[in-house]
Order: structure tokens, then sequence, then C-alpha cells
């Protein structure tokens, strides 16, 4: 999980190859999860547009313990994400929970108190779910 300060300087992460099987326990806010997590401190939005990228390339994330990526107060303004080609399998793994671990990737911006300018940044190019155990799942989630 990476947690970005409170912050209006550039923010840029990579994480590409990345791979993670039956990861994830409980976190903040009661949502678990295993692969990747993004949170952006401080319960509010940037006062500016962040420059930088998030970019998560070639990731597998396999039987998470709820939602394989999230994103926790990410609003517009938060530096951009680029999602590609990952490949998620069975989020959720053995535990029936709530509507957030049951995400391929989630992205959450109503935590934030004055977020009022459109929600969402990301770009996705090739990103696949899969759901062998017959869940309601969903593949992208956003808020």
């Amino acid at each position: 999980q990476f947690t970005i300060p409170n912050t209006d300087s550039p923010v840029s992460v990579r994480v590409s190859g990345f791979q993670s099987r039956r990861d994830g326990s409980a976190t903040q806010y009661g949502a678990k999860n295993g692969g990747v997590g993004f949170i952006y401190g401080g319960g509010v939005s940037p006062k500016n547009t962040m420059s930088g990228l998030i970019q998560l390339v070639g990731i597998v994330v396999d039987e998470p313990f709820g939602s394989a990526m999230r994103f926790r107060n990410w609003s517009a303004r938060n530096a951009p994400v680029l999602i590609r080609d990952v490949t998620i399998r069975n989020v959720n793994f053995g535990v029936a929970t709530g509507n957030i671990n049951r995400c391929g990737v989630w992205q959450d911006s109503s935590d934030s108190m004055e977020v009022i300018e459109p929600k969402g940044n990301f770009e996705v190019d090739g990103l696949t779910v899969f759901d062998d155990n017959q869940q309601l799942i969903r593949p992208v989630w956003t808020m």
C-alpha cells in the first residue's frame, strides 16, 4: 500500500511485473485488499492538480482477500493513473464481505470532504478480471 502525503507536489510511482497471491487483510476504513493500494492522505483533495503519473503495468493479483487494487481519497486532482496489462482473479477470496471488498479496481473519492470537481483520472488499457467462484463482483467500481 502506498500512502501519498497531503501534498500538491509531483508524485510518480511505477509498479511493474508485481505478482500477489492470497494476500491482504483488514486495513484502513474496515476494507480489505490484496495487491496494490493507494491512499491520498488527509481526507481532502490536493489544492492544485498534481503532476506525475501512477503506472501499474503487467501486474497479476490472484485470490486477494478483498479488492485487488484500491485508490482511496482519489480525486481528479490526484496524479493520473495508468493501468496496463493487469490480470485479476477471484477477488474477495474465501470470504463473503461488503461491496468494497469485491472489486478488481476500486476508486473512491467520496471520502474527501470537499471534492467537488469531476472524479477520475484513470486510463485503463488491458484489464482482465476473472471470477471462478461465481460471486457478485465488480471489475471496476468508482465512487
